[in-house]
């Protein structure tokens, strides 16, 4: 310290000024924004309320409709040249439950609070998306998607995540974040990892499986190491006209659905329900699995 006075002291009475080289600009702790703290109880975030309409109009949409809430996301549809693009936002993670090289940081985007962008790497055409990334590493996500033949082009609905990810940095920068209150026999009030255990599940699948740690309680996943899964998730949507029990999409996947009765509020026709999503890499049937699971699980499930 003595050293370093004495140096100081030359510097000065020679007329120089000593320059000390600048880092990277660090948002001070006191502004930056962790994702438990915005959020607060994970399993009764309403995603509509970090939803803007005119965001997901800014590049050319047109017509949105009014945002409609599910367990784990809000959606809304737009208009793109005369085709519907489906625009959510929602499902929270965690450094746990990210899948590594599924996104990357968009340094075109210099965000505030500590907060920072990260564009999806899907090479699908069909769907693009974006990550808001607080500084405990919880993430939000924004996605625009278009139906398999509508040639609605992967630039438009990337403008149109990029916006829509701006208007949850205007939502969440705002403290809007707002809550849903679920009525009693709700799904949003059931856990869907408790439906389900570790080992009846690598039994039907014939391999086993470990969990993926997921925010939400309405979402629980197991994987394989050879690629199977099994997703249980909760929902309260539409159901598409004729929409079965069972429903196979040959040759690995199934999923099976069970009603509970029309959601609090309904205005669409939105009803909550179950849904198990089997991917079977094995020689297991995906359809007997979930048929098998579901036998398990729905009993438990809270009467409506």
């Amino acid at each position: 310290m003595r050293l370093f006075a004495v140096l100081a002291a030359v510097l000065a009475l020679a007329g120089c000024t000593a320059t000390v080289p600048e880092g990277p600009e660090r948002t001070p702790d006191y502004l930056q924004l962790a994702g438990r703290a915005v959020f607060g109880d994970f399993n009764t975030v309403d995603y509509c309320s970090l939803l803007d309409p005119a965001a997901a109009t800014k590049h050319g949409g047109t017509e949105p409709t009014k945002g409609l809430s599910s367990f784990d996301y809000c959606s809304l549809l737009v208009k793109v040249g005369g085709k519907e693009v489906t625009v959510e936002v929602g499902y929270l993670g965690t450094k746990e439950s990210r899948r590594a090289g599924d996104r990357v940081p968009d340094e075109s985007k210099k965000l505030p609070h500590g907060l920072v962008a990260e564009r999806g790497t899907s090479s699908g055409e069909g769907d693009c998306a974006y990550y808001l990334r607080f500084v405990d590493q919880v993430t939000v996500r924004a996605t625009a998607s278009r139906y398999p033949n509508d040639g609605v082009p992967k630039s438009a609905l990337c403008d149109i995540s990029a916006d829509v990810l701006d208007g949850i940095i205007a939502s969440v920068s705002a403290n809007q974040v707002r809550h849903q209150l679920f009525r009693a026999g709700s799904l949003g009030t059931a856990d869907a990892c408790a439906l389900l255990d570790d080992a009846r599940v690598s039994a039907e699948l014939g391999a086993t499986v470990s969990k993926s740690v997921i925010p939400s309680k309405h979402r629980c996943e197991w994987v394989a190491h050879g690629g199977s899964s099994v997703l249980l998730n909760f929902v309260n949507d539409v159901l598409p006209p004729g929409a079965s029990e069972v429903t196979p999409y040959p040759p690995k996947l199934c999923k099976v659905q069970k009603v509970l009765g029309p959601a609090p509020g309904a205005k669409v026709g939105e009803v909550e329900f179950a849904s198990l999503t089997v991917n079977s890499t094995t020689d297991k049937e995906p359809c007997e699995v979930g048929r098998a699971l579901a036998s398990v699980a729905w009993p438990k499930l809270p009467a409506a």
